[in-house]
Formats: structure tokens, C-alpha cells, sequence
């Protein structure tokens, strides 16, 4: 992460040591107009512009680490000094970390049923705990490996996407990934209701065609009594 911000601020050149401090003007000698006792060197404008970035470099990278782990380099004069410190300090334990992380991102599956949210909620929390220690997934493996994440029911989504990057010459990228496929989980959501709506209907339609045989079976009975009792007075009249 601290690198990110000292990149971003245009500030990573001085802690890698690709911007080296100019050199220092040599002090005048007394015959030549110096003032007795003059300081060794002078300070020159660029000199005095490279301690303010590279200050400002030591102030991000102080501010990037724990307060435990600040003594560790306050005596550094430089922020190249200080990066290189912390490099051999947490160098080893940062490696084994970005391999567990990639290991658990190679390995993340997303299960029939499961919440498409919550699975690329999962691949981002990954990509965000890499990029903390410096180590950034190019965007061509972060598409694939969510792609190859997708359960079987996504393999139509999967083969439209491919066959539509194929005439595209400009490369998707995750956050472009994740919206589609979060249209992709709207449209499911909306086609269930749908049909959800579509079976109550039947349902209901069913219900009404029951109540209306029920009531028909009862008027006909009712008319066969009638007619029943009818013949049956007229026979006793008889």
C-alpha cells in the first residue's frame, strides 16, 4: 500500500534511489572572496528541493506502518534508507504471504446457489490484500481466474462474454467483469419472478376453476333433488 501512495504522489523515485540527491557545490576558497570560516558546502536550490520530496517520501512511509515499527527506522537519513530497512525486516515474511494469498485465489470456487456478491466481495477482498503488500495481480489473470470461478450455470454468460472479448481488441477489466455480471444476477433475479408470477397465476386460475366445478357439481344436485321430490308429489297425487 505504501508504495501505491508514494507512486501516486509521485514520490516512489526518491525512495528507490532512481532520483539521486545532486551534488554539492564546493565551498569557495579564501582567496577567492570565501568568508573565513565558511561551512564545508553549500546547499544548492535543487539540493534543498530533493530533501523536501524525499522528507515527504520518509513522512508517507512513516505514516504506512505501525507505530511499533517506527523506531525501526528513525535514525534513517533517507527514505530509500527507511524502505530498504523495512524491506529486510518484513521482505521474507511479506513473500510467504503473497504466495498464501494467491494460493487462496487460484483456489476460490463459487458454488450453485451462492451469492454473487458475496463471491466477488471475496476475489476483491484477495486482490486488496495483495496490493497492501505491494504485489498487484494484472488485471488478464484477475478476469480469468473470476471467470473460471463461475459455477456451471454461468457457461452460456461465459462463452457469450469470450466470443464477444474475442472481436474486441480492448481487454476487460475486473470492475467491468463486475458489472456484468451483476446485470447477469439482476436479469436471473427478475426472470424468477416472473415465473414465480406466471405459477401463481395458475395457481389461482386452478383455485377459481376448482371453486367454479364445485359450485356447478352443487347446482346440478341441487336441480336433481328438485326434480326428484317434484316426480316423487306428483306420484303420491296420483
Amino acid at each position: 500500500m505504501a508504495k501505491n501512495v508514494l507512486v501516486g504522489k509521485g514520490l516512489w523515485d526518491y525512495v528507490s534511489g532512481d532520483e539521486v540527491r545532486p551534488g554539492s557545490i564546493a565551498p569557495a576558497t579564501p582567496g577567492r572572496g570565501a568568508a573565513f570560516g565558511a561551512g564545508p558546502s553549500q546547499v544548492t536550490p535543487e539540493q534543498k528541493r530533493w530533501d523536501t520530496k524525499d522528507a515527504q517520501a520518509m513522512a508517507v512511509i512513516a505514516l504506512t506502518i505501525k507505530r511499533t515499527i517506527t523506531p525501526h527506522i528513525r535514525s534513517c537519513r533517507t527514505s530509500e534508507d527507511a524502505w530498504n530497512t523495512l524491506q529486510a525486516m518484513f521482505g521474507g515474511r511479506n513473500a510467504a504471504r503473497i504466495e498464501f494469498l494467491k494460493k487462496q485465489l487460484d483456489k476460490i470456487q463459487m458454488d450453485e446457489g451462492d451469492d454473487i456478491v458475496e463471491h466477488l466481495t471475496k476475489i476483491r477482498d484477495l486482490k486488496e490484500q495483495l496490493l497492501s503488500i505491494d504485489e498487484v495481480i494484472p488485471e488478464k489473470d484477475l478476469v480469468s481466474k473470476t471467470l473460471n470461478s463461475l459455477p456451471p450455470s454461468y457457461l452460456t454468460f461465459q462463452t457469450s462474454l469470450t466470443l464477444s472479448l474475442r472481436a474486441n481488441p480492448d481487454p476487460l477489466h475486473f470492475e467491468e467483469l463486475v458489472a456484468l455480471l451483476l446485470q447477469e444476477d439482476q436479469s436471473r433475479k427478475n426472470k424468477s419472478l416472473q415465473v414465480d408470477g406466471m405459477d401463481h397465476a395458475l395457481v389461482v386460475q386452478n383455485k377459481n376453476r376448482g371453486k367454479e366445478s364445485a359450485h356447478h357439481s352443487k347446482s346440478s344436485a341441487g336441480q336433481s333433488s328438485e326434480k326428484s321430490k317434484g316426480d316423487s308429489d306428483k306420484s303420491k297425487k296420483k
